[in-house]
């Protein structure tokens, strides 16, 4: 093996020198030669040297064939991943396309730091059934391997002689130079339709990072960028963002799915800032972050951190977990107390503790599916909350339209659990969650039997937003759930309906002279009718229309609640 890489360039001097005597006449064929030789002398290639001392990478061994393209990459290219050089020993490739669309080696050299390295790239063999080197014109694909950064591969971008062939593009008898040979971090953020975080380890390369210019790649599907306090709304002619600022934490929404490259150096400096409450948290690694590992310094400071259009939460003082990674391209809201800071530490030193995270929950009601947006409002259930409940059971939490803006599955009823309620999405038309503002209802869908039952909840004071009612970016606990069959049922507080179902008219019953407030609703929640009664009373019905309600009866003693059908 350590004798390979002398063969092959002797050969290929050998296979270039004849096919340049056979394609031309005499005269010309010295021209030729003297070329060759010139090129030689200029490129300061040296055949005699340049035993390995590293093997070729595995998967890069390539075809040799009579068709070559000798390049020569001088030593003052000075390859460098973002300042860091290439060590002698890493190797320098050029790749084509294959018949099966896969990337192959058609040439290696070894880079030593001390020479120009003679690199060769050899043509597609006409005498084989199969692709194995390059086609007259096809692009070359330049890779680094780097035996000295544990064996990452990068792809790499020559700047040629422009005296000699410089097209970047393979020709057989082709000679040419490299000046300089730059590569970067690959960064290829997969942005998925709608909302989400996103972030980028990498500097934006663009310079000024206009941020219309650092989007371009994504201008099709872009619908809003945000940050906690400017926007880039292109349909709506808003912008106040203006600029890219590399190593910050970004909301934004895409129509479709859609690659952002941002192949670059890693930004200056891995420690993110964090203010009093809310923050949009970058991911500043290439690889996966443990959050408890991320934020195990600042855990007393930490209130909430939480995925963007996601139902992961990291909620300390609830105990819940459910997100436990961090991941590179994406970014997360956190609130903190006071003002502090996170720093990412080499991406190495996570890899290998990194554990997969919840697979997404699978909707097992005959709720709707909520609509991830990008407006949250978390809330928290003490195991007291849970106490009627079963394991696999479902909470939903409902629009006063009886629209589904959020959902979970009950995994451990001797633990917290927390929903993610979503809002409205303020660049839709459509209701696709709760308004700011308005009361979030509660209903639990029993695994067992598919039973629907309303529930009402009673909050923790303790915690802002315990009045029941959305907040993006709220936070609630939920202390107990009061549950009620929403079935119609025998009433035990001395009133009776009469008749049910009924066409307009209802007349309640009461067996005592005791206030009650009675309350109708329809089953979704919204409230319809609330009054206090003493008496025999008679409700008029008739601009209802038809269908099914729920009414509430409640007095000192006792709440139930019956079904009411108007036919």
């Amino acid at each position: 093996m350590k004798r390979m890489y002398i063969l092959c360039l002797s050969m290929a001097l050998i296979v270039l020198n004849c096919s340049l005597l056979q394609a031309q006449p005499n005269v010309i064929n010295n021209q030729a030669m003297d070329s060759l030789e010139n090129f030689s002398k200029l490129a300061g290639i040296d055949f005699s040297k340049g035993e390995l001392d590293n093997p070729i990478p595995p998967g890069w061994e390539f075809f040799t064939s009579d068709k070559v393209h000798i390049i020569s990459v001088f030593t003052s290219a000075n390859p460098n991943l973002c300042g860091i050089p290439m060590e002698p020993g890493d190797y320098i490739g050029l790749f084509y396309m294959n018949d099966n669309g896969e990337e192959t080696c058609g040439g290696c050299a070894q880079w030593t730091g001390t020479e120009n390295v003679p690199l060769i790239a050899y043509g597609d063999d006409n005498y084989t059934t199969i692709k194995d080197g390059f086609a007259q014109g096809e692009t070359l694909l330049w890779r680094v391997y780097l035996y000295s950064m544990n064996n990452e591969i990068f792809s790499a971008t020559p700047v040629y002689d422009p005296a000699w062939q410089s097209t970047n593009k393979f020709g057989s008898g082709g000679l040419s130079i490299v000046w300089e040979l730059n590569y970067f971090y690959p960064n290829n953020i997969i942005i998925p339709q709608g909302w989400s975080g996103l972030s980028s380890y990498t500097k934006a390369r663009s310079f000024p990072p206009i941020i219309y210019n650092v989007l371009s790649p994504i201008s099709n599907e872009l619908i809003i960028i945000q940050d906690m306090t400017k926007m880039y709304y292109p349909e709506a002619g808003i912008n106040t963002m203006f600029v890219w600022t590399n190593g910050k934490g970004y909301k934004i929404k895409l129509s479709e799915e859609a690659v952002f490259p941002m192949m670059g150096c890693p930004v200056d400096n891995p420690t993110v800032s964090l203010t009093a409450t809310w923050n949009l948290l970058p991911v500043l690694s290439r690889c996966n972050v443990l959050a408890s590992q991320l934020f195990a310094p600042i855990l007393s400071k930490i209130i909430v951190v939480k995925e963007i259009a996601g139902n992961r939460v990291f909620w300390p003082a609830m105990g819940i977990e459910t997100l436990q990674v961090l991941e590179p391209g994406k970014a997360y809201y956190m609130a903190v107390t006071s003002s502090t800071s996170v720093t990412y530490q080499d991406c190495q030193s996570f890899k290998e503790e990194i554990v997969p995270q919840e697979s997404e929950m699978q909707n097992l009601t005959t709720w709707n599916d909520p609509v991830k947006t990008g407006f949250t409002h978390n809330i928290a259930f003490y195991p007291d909350a849970l106490a009627d409940l079963h394991q696999d059971d479902f909470i939903g939490a409902f629009t006063s339209d009886g629209y589904c803006a959020g959902l979970v599955q009950i995994n451990d009823i001797s633990k917290n659990q927390a929903i993610t309620v979503y809002g409205d999405d303020i660049t839709t038309p459509e209701i696709d969650g709760i308004a700011e503002g308005e009361e979030i209802t509660f209903k639990v869908f029993k695994s067992n039997n598919g039973e629907e039952i309303n529930v009402r909840p009673e909050y923790d004071l303790n915690y802002p937003s315990s009045n029941g009612l959305f907040y993006d970016n709220g936070l609630s606990v939920v202390n107990t759930l009061k549950l009620s069959s929403t079935g119609i049922s025998e009433m035990d507080c001395g009133i009776s309906i009469f008749p049910n179902p009924t066409n307009d008219m209802v007349e309640l019953r009461k067996e005592n002279a005791e206030n009650s407030t009675i309350t109708i609703q329809t089953v979704n929640g919204r409230m319809l009718m609330q009054k206090q009664i003493t008496g025999n009373t008679q409700l008029n019905l008739s601009d209802y229309s038809k269908g099914i309600y729920v009414i509430i009866i409640e007095n000192s003693n006792s709440r139930n609640i019956q079904k009411l059908v108007i036919k």
